[in-house]
């Protein structure tokens, strides 16, 4: 019992280091058993994870023999995929035939685009659509020189059409209106020709520079335009025609310059005009002659010449082959012009993008008007860059980009701001200044849709940038 005691004792005095041991050991055992769990837990995670992915690659691996046609055991997914894409080709070519209903009001030939000779001519253009598809090279033509020319005095007399449609006046030379002020010339001669709406109040000012660089497009002088060129520039002029309307449908009902909402159009490019230095491209090579094969009128009318049209790239007959007109016309999905009319063949099977750009005098309040009426239009304008008061058109030399002589430019504002630099030393007064018509810029793609084909979407050769333009316009 005395030994008892004493060990008691002992216990109770250095019990920390009997207690210590026997709580490490507890401590280790519990660690080792719940280690223990974990790893197994792990163990059999980690190979279960393996024997799915083994069986995932597997999938890869099956042969057509195993599963024909697909490579792939599940015939269920094989069904639902097909109905997964027929369903999506079915969402496309609604969508697409149902742009392509809108924009058929636009794209109609005028019954007198060619004359007396419309009747015959009008059903032979419009069979080539899309343009770029048809089968016959840039100097072949398959319209007779007299319906060509015909199709130029159209052109030259449809443009003062178009002006009026906005209340603006055709004037490119500059002959009636004055560039700067905007003022009509008085006319004391009353046999004098005056230009279409020029005893109408002028709602819209037209820039006499950008009149005379689309005109000088479709001018031909010294010969007849080739049959593509017919009918690129009625794609222009249809093309304009939807820019106009944009502008008219944002005026409204406006009567006089003071209460439109666009006052000034400063420029309009489109095509192969819109560069990002704002220049446009010289004319093509002026052709010595019409030497283009030419096929006869239905009904026996007769042509001007019955040569062999040149080869393209050739200078047979002394005539310079011209590029073709659509090679830097259009521009793919990332905005870049096409090189080769290969490859636009190749990429735009769906619809055709135009780059267009326009610079107008707007009263700012209506700017949402304007960019409304872009969304709005049959021929749907995608704004993809705005700029508001953008820096002056460029001017080299004395000369703009248009190749007119350009006028000083005004002195620089200090009012608000505006336009002020460091060196500006001509305050402007606050009457000066103004704060309401401002000068913006839009750039974006105008759609041409060509007919609908369900051909290319069943044989899955349609690009996809395409398709997603057409889910996006629509």
């Amino acid at each position: 019992m005395d030994q008892l005691k004493e060990f008691m004792g002992l216990f109770r005095r250095q019990h920390f280091w009997f207690i210590l041991p026997v709580l490490l050991c507890i401590s280790a055992y519990g660690w080792w058993t719940a280690a223990s769990k974990v790893s197994g837990e792990v163990q059999k995670n980690v190979s279960e994870i393996g024997s799915m992915h083994s069986k995932a690659d597997a999938i890869t691996t099956v042969s057509a023999a195993d599963a024909p046609g697909l490579g792939h055991p599940n015939a269920e997914w094989h069904t639902v995929m097909e109905q997964l894409i027929a369903s999506r080709q079915k969402n496309v070519l609604d969508a697409w035939q149902k742009k392509w209903d809108r924009q058929g009001e636009i794209l109609k030939w005028p019954a007198d685009a060619f004359g007396p000779r419309s009747a015959d001519v009008i059903p032979i253009v419009e069979q080539l659509r899309p343009i770029e598809k048809q089968d016959f090279t840039v100097n072949a033509n398959k319209l007779p020189s007299v319906a060509r020319s015909d199709y130029k005095d159209f052109m030259k007399n449809q443009l003062p059409v178009i002006a009026a449609k906005i209340g603006a006046i055709w004037d490119p030379q500059g002959t009636f209106i004055d560039a700067v002020t905007g003022a009509k010339r008085a006319v004391t001669d009353p046999t004098e020709e005056v230009p279409i709406g020029y005893d109408k109040p002028m709602i819209v000012k037209w820039n006499p520079a950008s009149q005379k660089a689309i005109e000088d497009s479709y001018s031909w002088p010294g010969t007849y335009p080739s049959t593509l060129e017919v009918l690129y520039a009625q794609e222009d002029l249809w093309v304009l025609g939807a820019i106009v309307d944009i502008i008219k449908a944002t005026n409204g009902t406006a009567r006089t310059q003071a209460t439109a909402p666009v006052k000034e159009i400063v420029s309009i490019r489109y095509g192969k005009g819109v560069r990002r230095n704002g220049f446009i491209d010289p004319p093509a090579p002026v052709k010595t002659g019409d030497a283009d094969g030419d096929e006869p009128l239905p009904g026996g009318a007769a042509t001007t010449s019955t040569e062999d049209p040149a080869p393209e790239n050739s200078t047979e007959g002394g005539v310079v082959t011209p590029p073709h007109p659509a090679v830097g016309r259009y521009v793919d999905q990332n905005l870049n012009p096409f090189a080769t009319i290969e490859e636009l063949k190749s990429k735009l099977d769906i619809a055709k993008r135009i780059p267009v750009q326009i610079r107008v005098r707007v009263d700012q309040r209506y700017i949402s008007h304007l960019l409304a009426a872009c969304a709005n239009s049959p021929l749907t304008y995608e704004v993809r860059q705005f700029r508001f008061d953008p820096p002056e058109e460029a001017i080299v030399g004395g000369v703009d980009a248009f190749g007119i002589a350009a006028p000083p430019p005004p002195p620089p504002a200090t009012a608000f701001g505006y336009g002020a630099t460091a060196s500006s030393t001509t305050a402007i007064t606050l009457e000066d200044v103004d704060r309401i018509d401002r000068e913006v810029e839009l750039w974006g793609i105008i759609y041409i849709f060509n007919p609908v084909d369900e051909s290319l979407l069943r044989s899955g050769d349609e690009d996809a940038a395409d398709v997603e333009d057409v889910a996006a316009v629509n």
